[in-house]
């Protein structure tokens, strides 16, 4: 590729970041990779931003000054004006490592149908000082869709423009979350397993002094998800929030009994007790108890009686015996009474994450193999 179409464009937006922009700039452009640029766009900054970037010259430096349309605007702005063939957004208040470009371009070009690609990330202070890394980042399609427990967003990736022609571009306070879906549900994506960013902790980060927004925007990921893909999970969906599902289909019943709770905690309570309902009457005894719990766990802190549902249910399911069905008016009778006993509200509700999450593993592509060692294409974690 020629220099007015390089391989990676980095965008950086930033709105009165100052402090933090002259390392996020320096270490963008301080890179062992050559074929890539930077793109910063200053999103209406009201502090001394927009002087200390004109006075920046770098042949790689791109800049862009426009009026405050927050962060999903800059960062669109940034990807509109990008020519490279992979890009990357990384907020003004964080930075990246030298071979940041260099370790997800050669990630990227490792597969063709890999898409997205991301990595583990230094989580640091307000002065730099490393205090953990962030090993947790390995995204499930699930966990971004309904945001429950501890929902694996991600701030190291870089991933192929031309997604954005099918996806559309980024949007609201959860922009980024929104956007991991769209690709996710898409496109195919591989994880690089050594840490390429450094993301920083501090008291003026948006996800601390927009919580209010945040909250208010997530539910709407899960709604937006079923709108698109017609108001329902088919079972190509299913398997590509739940990947265990590709190796074993009788996993199903447990992954909609998990996925109804991750519903019914974004707000989707008829959905999800209506999925449960479906796959009571639909599953055989083998794979019925843990969407039972679920049903009348979740049925009873909606404060609806459980018991009708179930038997209805059950009724029209054909792969019951009458014996089966009897001893599951048996069970849900019991666990409707233990319900009532109880102090927890949810302590009958399956927990998440108790899906088979050994075959949730992702592809994995190591930078330091790649830059040492053989030329492997990604491989399956185990």
């Amino acid at each position: 590729m020629t220099r007015s179409h390089p391989r990676a464009s980095i965008v950086i937006p930033t709105y009165n970041h100052l402090h933090f922009l002259p390392k996020a700039v320096d270490t963008a452009l301080d890179q062992s990779f050559e074929d890539f640029e930077v793109i910063v766009v200053n999103d209406g900054s009201t502090d001394d931003t927009k002087q200390w970037l004109d006075a920046r010259r770098h042949p790689k430096l791109r800049v862009i000054h426009q009026e405050n349309k927050g962060p999903a605007g800059a960062i669109n702005t940034g990807m509109q004006a990008a020519r490279g063939e992979y890009v990357t957004w990384m907020s003004a208040d964080n930075y990246c490592a030298s071979y940041f470009v260099e370790a997800f371009v050669a990630a990227l070009d490792s597969n063709s149908d890999n898409s997205f690609a991301y990595s583990p990330y230094y989580v640091i202070d307000g002065q730099d000082e490393v205090q953990s890394i962030y090993f947790a980042s390995v995204i499930a399609l699930r966990e971004l869709v309904t945001r429950t427990g501890h929902h694996r967003g991600n701030a190291s990736f870089m991933y192929r423009k031309s997604v954005h022609a099918e996806v559309g571009m980024y949007n609201g306070w959860t922009c980024d979350q929104d956007m991991w879906v769209k690709i996710l549900e898409r496109y195919k994506s591989v994880f690089l397993i050594e840490p390429m960013y450094y993301y920083r902790i501090h008291k003026s980060m948006a996800t601390q002094t927009r919580q209010s927004e945040i909250g208010e925007e997530s539910p709407r990921i899960l709604q937006n998800f079923m709108q698109r893909n017609n108001g329902g999970v088919s079972e190509q969906i299913l398997s590509r929030m739940y990947p265990a599902l590709l190796r074993n289909s009788r996993l199903i019943p447990s992954a909609l009994a998990d996925l109804s709770a991750r519903m019914f905690n974004n707000g989707l309570r008829v959905e999800a007790l209506s999925y449960l309902k479906v796959t009571l009457s639909s599953y055989a005894i083998d794979d019925l108890l843990r969407p039972l719990l679920n049903f009348i766990a979740l049925s009873m802190m909606a404060k609806i009686d459980p018991m009708a549902h179930i038997q209805e249910a059950l009724a029209s399911n054909k792969l019951l015996t009458a014996e089966m069905k009897a001893a599951m008016i048996s069970i849900a009778q019991g666990a409707i009474l233990l319900n009532g006993l109880k102090s927890k509200p949810d302590i009958f509700l399956i927990e998440h994450e108790t899906m088979p999450l050994k075959y949730d593993m992702p592809e994995i592509f190591s930078y330091t193999t790649w830059k040492n060692g053989p030329v492997n294409k990604p491989l399956p974690a185990l």
